[in-house]
Order: structure tokens, then C-alpha cells, then sequence
């Protein structure tokens, strides 16, 4: 259901495996992806992307190990992902497992939804820090099936404008009584929360659905 996200693969031979084994994320100087090693361009990045999930999908992952000399080169040197992923937050769908990376190998962001809903975010700046001083050269966005975060939005879409959602939300929130438990408030911020959340989501929903 979350495995082949990047598109069908020819069937890989003995030898694919090996190959996809000994390189990983790209070359390495220190065994683990550092600011001593270059970047990878877009098409580089996508081809060890691929290599990754497919592994995931033959169950065949090769990233279980990652030692105390790899750590301590991450800690001294810093990181050099191969790319920027955009997740799902959904627990389904952990994007190093999908790829079969380690800690280095990509600079994974998740939020609901798999989007950048407000410019001035902290997803986007996020994603701005990788290209400018990480010098990643691509931005993958992994969507998956049954995303509820879309579903949800879909849903708001469909049956009513989120404005008026906002607005019933608000309205509610104003007539709730000073002698309200602590507990209730914070339920209720919560769902004004997802509320907020969903009908950010608005937009994606309707261009999927015109």
C-alpha cells in the first residue's frame, strides 16, 4: 500500500542488489554522508532514492547498522543528505524506512497532509535551509493512499466552506463560560487546531476534485 512510491521497477537481478548494496546514498569518505563529500544532482539523488525503495519493497533493506565512528563523523562533520523528502506525518509511512536510508542519508520533513500550506512555515523554511545550506538538489513530496489529513479535507471541502467552519468554531469558543475545566479548554483548542489544519488542506482537496 505505501511501498512503490516511486514508480514501477524492472525485477533487479543478483547483481542490481549488489550494486544498490556497496554504493547506499551515494559516495562516502567517512562510511556515512558528510559535508567532506559532494553533492548529488536531482537525477543522481532520485536513482539511489529508487535503488532504496526498491530494497524496501524486496525486503531486502540494507540500513539496520549504523556504528559509533558513523555517528561520531555525523556529529563532527555534519550532514550532506542526497535529497529533501516532504512525508506524510501518518506512522505508516516512515520515509527513511521507505527508502532504506540512515541517518544522513535524507532530510526528511512530515506534516499532515504532505504540504506547505502557509509560505511563511516553518516546512518551508525548513526546505529553504536544505537547498541553500545543505545543497540538496531535489524536493521530493511522498504522498500516500488513505492520507486522512486528505480525506479529511476532501470531506470539508465537499459538504461546506471551511470560512464557516472557522467561523462556527470561533463563535463556539467565545460563549464557553470563565469556570470551563482546563481539560475542556484544551480539547476545544485542539479541534480548533485541526480545524485550522484542515481547512488549509482546502485548496489541495478542490484541485483534486475539479
Amino acid at each position: 500500500m505505501f511501498c512503490s512510491c516511486l514508480g514501477k521497477q524492472a525485477p533487479s537481478s543478483e547483481n542490481d542488489s549488489q550494486e544498490d548494496s556497496s554504493e547506499g546514498f551515494g559516495p562516502s569518505k567517512l562510511g556515512v554522508r558528510t559535508t567532506v563529500d559532494e553533492p548529488l544532482s536531482a537525477s543522481q539523488a532520485i536513482e539511489v532514492l529508487q535503488a532504496g525503495n526498491r530494497r524496501f519493497v524486496q525486503g531486502d533493506a540494507k540500513a539496520g547498522g549504523f556504528d559509533q565512528s558513523a555517528r561520531r563523523a555525523l556529529a563532527s562533520h555534519g550532514q550532506r543528505p542526497v535529497a529533501t523528502v516532504i512525508g506524510c506525518a501518518d506512522s505508516r509511512c516512515p520515509v527513511e524506512q521507505l527508502f532504506d536510508a540512515r541517518p544522513g542519508d535524507i532530510f526528511v520533513l512530515r506534516t499532515a497532509g504532505n504540504t506547505c500550506t502557509h509560505a511563511e512555515g516553518s516546512m518551508v523554511g525548513s526546505v529553504e535551509y536544505s537547498v541553500a545550506v545543505l545543497e540538496t538538489k531535489m524536493i521530493l513530496v511522498l504522498g500516500h493512499t488513505g492520507c486522512g489529513a486528505i480525506m479529511g479535507a476532501t470531506k470539508l471541502f465537499l459538504e461546506r466552506s471551511a470560512q464557516k467552519h472557522i467561523e462556527a468554531t470561533c463563535q463556539k469558543d467565545a460563549q464557553e463560560t470563565t469556570d470551563q475545566s482546563t481539560e475542556g479548554s484544551e480539547s476545544d483548542k485542539s479541534r480548533s487546531t485541526l480545524l485550522g489544519l484542515l481547512d488549509a488542506l482546502v485548496p489541495v482537496a478542490e484541485q483534486a476534485c475539479v
